[in-house]
């Protein structure tokens, strides 16, 4: 009878051990899904800058837009072949979110999040989400943060329903070019929670 105890002191353990620490990315898994998440990101922007390329060329905007939409394709898609080329055991362990840390681009730059950034943000889904779409994030406003889908554990954004609220674990993967001090990411989202 004192072995039942024991037994089931040592199964608490175990799951306590299994449930509630956080392996971060010493697994291959996650490297690999964020590896794809910022190819993904990568994509999507390239696919904004072509639109904004397209437009430029048709005489929308400033003079000299062409130019600039030009030259910034050509760099992420040299930013593309390197990720492309990446294994994902060489794809850094993520990082939880600290205040004043200097591994995330400059409030005025963009590119990869390198290594990504865990965090944990409440949603409202106000509408279906796909790759690229912009996440109905509790207490945004036109000032941002922004966050952006560019991966999902699964594969299949349609898991968070509509009219639902969510708590998320999201890794920051790309900090999207946009003005000022603003948050702009594209983000994987590892973790699902209610």
């Amino acid at each position: 009878m004192k072995g039942i105890p024991v037994f089931a002191a040592v199964l608490v353990f175990l799951g306590f051990i299994v449930c509630c620490v956080d392996t971060g990315g010493s697994g291959t898994g996650l490297k690999a899904a964020l590896l794809e998440a910022t190819i993904t990101a990568l994509q999507l922007e390239i696919g904004g800058y072509e639109k904004k390329l397209e437009a430029a060329e048709g005489g929308l905007g400033p003079e000299g837009n062409a130019e600039i939409f030009g030259a910034r394709i050509a760099e992420l898609r040299k930013e593309l072949g390197r990720f492309q080329a990446m294994k994902p055991e060489d794809y850094p362990d993520p990082v939880t979110s600290l205040p004043g840390e200097g591994h995330l681009p400059p409030d005025d730059g963009y590119g990869p999040v390198f290594p990504a950034e865990k965090k944990n943000i409440f949603v409202t889904v106000g509408n279906e989400y796909a790759y690229g779409s912009l996440l109905d994030v509790d207490g945004s406003s036109r000032s941002g943060p922004f966050f952006r889908l560019a991966g999902i554990k699964g594969g299949d954004p349609g898991v968070l329903k509509k009219g639902r609220r969510y708590t998320l674990e999201v890794y920051c993967v790309y900090r999207r070019e946009y003005f000022g001090f603003i948050e702009d990411y594209y983000v994987y989202v590892s973790g699902i929670g209610k």
